[in-house]
């Protein structure tokens, strides 16, 4: 190898190396085709992504229901379809302690989920080739 070679070879190894640690990313298109911006350059289409299953787009009724005769005992029936797989969940909770005097029984729906402009915490592959989506950013 001759020194020019060599010299190149020596530039290359004090190369920086990428960073491969925790990283912030902003949410530009919501569910189904999701797109995430990371920095000002790079875009994240779905394909390149692994989502944590709290973050999938969810829709959901809650329903809250008391007994007038017990006073402070209810039951919150919380039931969340899953936007993207289809599947539904149902979770049922006892309430102790419930002040209530009028309301019997209601229904609220709920959707949450990632949506555009919020910021997540992106954590690449080794290869850089796909991104975990661990959770959104909170900035108290």
């Amino acid at each position: 190898m001759d020194g020019i070679g060599k010299l190149a070879k020596l530039f290359k190894e004090r190369e920086n190396k990428p960073y491969l640690g925790p990283q912030i990313g902003k949410v530009i298109r919501s569910f189904p085709n999701i797109r995430i911006r990371l920095g000002n350059k790079i875009i994240l289409e779905k394909e390149h992504l692994i989502i944590s299953q709290q973050l999938m787009k969810k829709q959901g009724t809650f329903n809250l229901s008391a007994n007038k005769e017990l006073k402070n005992v209810g039951k919150i029936t919380l039931e969340t379809l899953d936007t993207i797989s289809g599947e539904t969940q149902t979770l049922n909770y006892e309430i102790v302690d419930l002040e209530i005097d009028k309301i019997e029984e209601t229904n609220i729906e709920i959707v949450y989920g990632l949506e555009m402009d919020d910021e997540v915490i992106l954590i690449p592959t080794t290869n850089q080739q796909k991104y975990y989506v661990i959770d959104k950013v909170v900035r108290p």
